[in-house]
């Protein structure tokens, strides 16, 4: 009613007044008395590891090609386009972005965490993107939650999610099927989807590492949480209507980049419109299956690796080509190496399928002239080492073999 109301707000008006008199850094310094989680810490030492890795963040994203900056959301897409970011003012975002929790409106009202760090980082003269930066870090909130509006906040965003997840693995607090206490899917989902919309250069494996360095937790401990934010990019993906297979080809390549995999899945699902896609997908998995069984690869395993012995068997002599097919096939690789290449710098990867998908009548002529396991060692090898090409070729964007036929192999 409205006497209640009345005391409420009268409450809020006191507590608006009292949490002023005291200075943000004072409130900073106060969280060493606070445990955020009793086997990784205090508050404090979380914001210093949340500092830290913002500011990391900040430099890599410095470092960033053109390339990586056009996309995301307009704004986010501006200041990206204005870098480089000023680290010093990232840091004292996320310095500041845990302040408001010892403050009285926060202890009173907990839902208010993050907007009245704003307000109260406004009263205190600090700059409206810091300001901003602090509400938005704890977004988002849920799994279809907006993002942070801008850079400042998304890095923030991101560090402060990325070191709880590290820290939490790194003490065993890792979720097992429906117990998740610290909400680590829903803040690796979030590090996913604001990479995702603002198309962030940001390596994933490379950003678990800096959050161990920070965390002195073991170098294990990257690969698993490196390992469980491939399982959220690969539900985003999904869940953004691509096929499942089409994700898994591009993730077993490389799932380090949720930006470049985003990329190179719009690319695959876009070529599989193609009649040619599935008898090449065929031929590719016969080159695959092929190299598999000749344990070309360091630890054969269910999936197929792009790891090789190296040595002589990567090399393809002409001089022992025998076949026409052989020749032919040869040739072809090596006309369109260096084209690949350069189109899988420029991220242009569905032109680079295009070229790529030009040799399903080589690869077919080949396997069906050409006998790959003969008894002369040093011929297998180099129709060996002609495959491995194959291979190679193809795994710059995707893995082919592990696309579902409506046809049988």
């Amino acid at each position: 009613n409205e006497r209640v109301l009345r005391a409420r707000l009268s409450d809020a008006a006191f507590f608006w007044d009292s949490d002023r008199k005291v200075l943000l850094d004072e409130r900073v310094e106060q969280q060493k008395k606070v445990v955020w989680q009793e086997k990784v810490g205090t508050l404090y030492e979380k914001t210093q590891r949340i500092v830290s890795i913002a500011g990391w963040i900040a430099e890599k994203l410095n470092k960033g090609t053109e390339a990586q900056r056009h996309k995301g959301t307009k704004l986010i897409a501006e200041e990206l386009n204005s870098i480089p970011i000023d680290i010093e003012s990232v840091q004292r975002a996320a310095w500041l972005c845990k302040a408001d929790l010892l403050t009285e409106m926060v202890g009173e009202f907990p839902t208010l965490q993050g907007v009245m760090g704003y307000h109260y980082a406004l009263s205190a003269g600090e700059p409206e993107d810091m300001a901003l930066a602090i509400k938005d870090h704890y977004l988002p909130k849920s799994f279809d939650d907006n993002v942070p509006e801008t850079l400042m906040g998304a890095i923030v965003s991101i560090a402060d999610k990325i070191d709880s997840i590290v820290a939490c693995f790194q003490v065993g607090l890792i979720p097992t099927g429906s117990e998740d206490p610290y909400a680590l899917r829903r803040q690796a989902q979030g590090i996913i989807n604001i990479i995702l919309e603002n198309s962030l250069p940001i390596n994933l494996l490379l950003l678990a590492e800096e959050a161990c360095n920070c965390c002195h937790a073991q170098k294990e401990t990257a690969l698993e949480v490196m390992k469980f934010l491939k399982q959220r990019l690969e539900y985003a993906l999904t869940n953004r209507g691509f096929a499942a297979d089409t994700v898994a080809a591009v993730l077993e390549v490389d799932s380090s980049s949720p930006a470049d995999a985003l990329l190179r899945v719009a690319a695959l699902e876009e070529i599989r419109k193609m009649p040619d896609i599935e008898p090449l997908s065929i031929s590719f998995k016969r080159v695959i299956n092929i190299l598999r069984s000749e344990a070309l690869v360091v630890e054969p395993s269910p999936r197929p690796s792009p790891v090789r012995r190296g040595g002589e068997d990567d090399e393809v002599y002409e001089s022992m080509l025998k076949e026409e097919s052989e020749h032919k096939l040869h040739h072809s690789l090596c006309g369109i190496k260096e084209t690949v290449k350069a189109l899988v710098e420029k991220k242009d990867y569905l032109e680079a399928l295009k070229i790529l998908s030009g040799l399903r009548g080589d690869i077919d002529n080949f396997f069906d002239s050409v006998m790959v396991m003969v008894a002369d060692l040093k011929l297998r090898r180099n129709r060996l080492a002609l495959l491995y090409r194959i291979e190679s070729l193809f795994l710059q964007v995707a893995d082919l073999s592990l696309l579902r036929l409506t046809t049988k192999d």
